[in-house]
């Protein structure tokens, strides 16, 4: 599967099209159960279905997620256009982001620091989709030290969880595939628990010409990152405007970046700046923003730039370079605009690098030694051109959005196995070899794990379909474990 470029086409949403197919309908997994309520409104086939598990199951209602898990298509396993678009996506949502919740931290609170957030309009069901927050609760016993489900209700599937740097705030998206749409919310958190109710993001700092304009379309927002801390601009996420088009939002700035298609923030872990890819030149090249100035760091007419990922010392970008037939895995050096090749395997595709805490070396997925262009497996190559890639994972689950996350100490490298008979589980793989160690969360088609340190804990945040022992499975949910190390 080439690293195709549907990222900038500049009017239709493609990708979001393809993300809405990585949730099957429920006729290719009968295991999963019944439709969720709104997505079973949208089609006279699936209300029909609908009724017919309702008569089965006498007055219960089961709200269930959609096919075997947004990581794949029923023939694969894997999302459309893994290597370049099967994670970019986008969608939009109604909803009211303070609905009552009896979380710890108060039936009505805002967490701290979301007090300037607007939230969205909506009355239940018939006006959007509704987050609310209730106490956390464990997959097993107490003393089982297995994953905690951080309770938010959503009528569509969480994905792509990123904490904050300081640990207290979780942003995620939920996509709710029978409409294809997505939108950002965050929440608070402490102690592997909430505190408060979650809080749909949308852009509040505009001019209102702009406000306007973003209000009369889908209101689509996703791709979101967190600025380092200390920084004035928390965060910048893609917002999908009223003509389709994405641009870019930064937190308390007047305007988008919306010269061209514009999209996918990534910041500086050092610095109040970030790298995004944009069109306005050709098939796709990176970009720094950096307080308001917008600066081209790649130039390349024949091929789309995607997927960067900082270094720890903000001095360089690994991103994928998309071509026919190919990608390759390039390091940008920030400073000096010049860019080099780190891995090309010949007709292969290689995609979402992510540098090692100290920077020496980059983790990738790639389809290099699979039985599919389709299957991905995890590499790890020194940060150093010419160098060896290894093979350390042979069959991964391609996260929904970002890359694969390093261990602290640099001596593993998290993602979930592509193993549908072991439920997809969690594992963190060494980058010296030898079998990975499976991690006990007691759930099941696990997701988008993200490894960080909050309090000298590591601490992973997740989404999944929920326990081990769980029946009828949910809509995709969001999980935190502590690893024990």
């Amino acid at each position: 599967m080439t690293e195709h470029n549907p990222l900038f086409d500049g009017g239709a949403d493609p990708e979001l099209d393809a993300f809405a197919t990585m949730f099957e309908p429920l006729a290719e997994n009968p295991e999963l159960g019944a439709l969720p309520r709104r997505a079973a409104r949208l089609s006279v086939a699936w209300m029909a279905a609908a009724a017919a598990v309702l008569l089965l199951a006498g007055a219960a209602v089961v709200v269930v997620g959609r096919g075997g898990g947004p990581a794949g298509s029923a023939a694969s396993g894997q999302p459309p256009g893994a290597g370049a678009a099967g994670g970019h996506l986008g969608g939009e949502g109604g909803g009211d982001g303070r609905v009552p919740g009896t979380g710890p931290g108060g039936a009505d609170r805002v967490p701290e620091g979301l007090s300037s957030l607007r939230t969205g309009p909506g009355t239940g069901d018939e006006a959007g989709q509704t987050g609310t927050a209730r106490s956390s609760t464990e997959v097993g016993s107490a003393t089982s030290q297995r994953a905690h489900q951080l309770a938010v209700t959503h009528e569509g599937n969480v994905h792509y969880p990123q904490m904050s740097p300081d640990g207290s705030q979780i942003a995620y998206e939920v996509n709710y595939p029978a409409e294809k749409r997505t939108e950002v919310w965050l929440v608070g958190h402490e102690g592997g628990r909430l505190t408060g109710s979650p809080v749909r993001v949308e852009p509040e700092s505009m001019n209102r010409d702009l406000l306007y304009r973003y209000g009369r379309g889908k209101n689509i927002t996703h791709m979101f990152g967190w600025a380092p801390g200390g920084s004035k601009r928390k965060y910048a996420y893609t917002v999908n405007n009223a003509e389709g088009h994405q641009q870019i939002y930064i937190d308390g700035w007047s305007g988008f970046i919306s010269d061209g298609v514009s999209k996918e923030p990534r910041w500086d872990p050092l610095s109040p700046r970030f790298v995004f890819t944009s069109n306005r030149t050709g098939n796709g090249d990176l970009y720094m923003w950096d307080d308001g100035a917008e600066m081209q760091l790649t130039f390349d007419e024949l091929h789309a730039e995607i997927y960067p990922s900082w270094a720890p010392a903000g001095d360089k970008v690994a991103f994928v370079r998309a071509g026919k037939g190919e990608s390759q895995v390039m390091v940008l050096d920030v400073n000096a605009y010049s860019s080099v090749p780190l891995v090309n395997f010949s007709g292969k595709d290689s995609t979402r690098p992510s540098f090692s805490p100290r920077g020496d070396k980059v983790a990738f997925l790639s389809n290099k030694s699979t039985d599919s262009v389709m299957k991905f497996g995890l590499w790890v190559v020194d940060a150093t051109p010419g160098s060896s890639p290894r093979n350390i994972g042979p069959n991964i689950r391609v996260p929904s959005k970002g890359a694969p996350s390093w261990t602290p100490d640099g001596r593993g490298v998290i993602a979930v196995i592509d193993d549908r008979e072991k439920r997809d589980p969690i594992a963190i793989f060494p980058i010296d070899g030898g079998p990975p160690r499976i991690l006990k969360t007691g759930t099941v088609n696990n997701r988008d794990p993200r490894l960080v340190v909050v309090d000298g804990q590591w601490r992973v945040v997740f989404t999944s379909q929920g326990a081990e022992s769980q029946g009828a499975k949910s809509w995709y949910g969001l999980f935190v474990y502590d690893v024990p190390h």
